[in-house]
């Protein structure tokens, strides 16, 4: 894999920025009450938050395929797919055991960052 995955850690009074710029621009923000704001900016304007009550909002800005749901035990699972290009954001928010990312690029459907934050 020509990208490195990333793993952080983060206390429940501390918040993480994670920013990477080789294939796309992505902020990853994980605040003092659990709330999340995922930003990408590579092929798609696409903001997710999470809430403490497991609310989930999704905003996108292109054209898109988006597969939500959501399990009795609060764990989201949230499919993006681009229908013009095949890239896609796959985000799994699992309640109580932490948040993984994985975003994927179109061009041969490459990894290029993951990101595992345990509260």
């Amino acid at each position: 894999m020509t990208n490195s995955s990333v793993v952080l850690e983060s206390t429940q009074d501390s918040s993480v920025v994670l920013e990477s710029t080789q294939d796309s621009s992505v902020v990853l923000e994980s605040t003092q009450d659990s709330s999340v704001v995922l930003e990408s900016t590579q092929d798609s304007s696409v903001v997710l938050e999470s809430t403490q009550d497991s609310s989930v909002v999704l905003e996108s800005k292109q054209d898109s395929s988006v597969v939500l749901e959501s399990t009795q035990d609060s764990s989201v699972v949230l499919v993006l797919h681009r229908l013009d290009s095949g890239a896609g954001i796959y985000t799994r928010l699992v309640s109580g055991a932490g948040i993984y990312t994985r975003l994927v690029s179109g061009a041969g459907i490459k990894t290029f960052g993951m990101i595992k934050i345990k509260y």
